[in-house]
């Protein structure tokens, strides 16, 4: 794991970790400050290799003042893990507002028809508010055809694989911008 965004990542992994992290974001402190909220579960050793973790990774620097050891959180580091989440942002963004985009033209042409659905079931909550019915939400995202039409950003194409939307199911994907470029498989496990 050369790449800088692998160590971030194998980094955050761990809760402790994530938590000193957490700490840290509230201001300097120096590392027996960091340890004393875990040295019930472990020894100081192990928090001190957390740190290296953190340390090695660059989302922490670690300086020497007498026989205190300072640590403070590097913004540079989490500068690149949020250009790099940035772009999943915008897919998804896009994708949602695709997906409402979507809906609202099958919704105009399926109204009057009766669904047998209260009106208090016509809402779904991803991150946006669809005004649609349940019944069509559920087809834009499980119809292959459909989900063509509104995953991922604009320009790009979708083929499904399979697709399993129960809990603990699976959708496997490809989608790719142009001809002229490769494509990219995706997969979404579903909790």
């Amino acid at each position: 794991m050369h790449d800088p965004l692998s160590l971030i990542f194998a980094a955050l992994a761990a809760p402790t970790r994530r938590a000193m992290l957490a700490r840290l974001s509230k201001g300097t402190a120096n590392v027996s400050d960091l340890a004393k909220p875990f040295l019930k579960d472990m020894s100081l050793p192990a928090v001190t290799k957390h740190l290296k973790v953190l340390e090695k990774a660059g989302l922490i620097t670690k300086a020497r003042e007498a026989q205190w050891r300072p640590c403070q959180l590097n913004g540079e580091a989490f500068k690149d893990i949020s250009e790099w989440m940035e772009q999943y942002r915008v897919f998804w963004e896009e994708s949602f507002d695709r997906l409402d985009d979507y809906l609202k033209t099958i919704s105009r042409k399926k109204k009057g028809k009766k669904n047998g659905l209260k009106n208090k079931l016509n809402e779904i909550h991803i991150t946006h508010i669809y005004d649609a019915s349940v019944k069509t939400v559920w087809e834009a995202w499980n119809d292959p055809q459909q989900a063509a039409q509104w995953w991922g950003p604009r320009g790009f194409t979708l083929t499904t694989h399979s697709k399993d939307l129960r809990p603990g199911g699976m959708w496997s994907m490809r989608t790719r911008k142009s001809c002229a470029t490769p494509w990219r498989p995706l997969g979404l496990k579903l909790c």
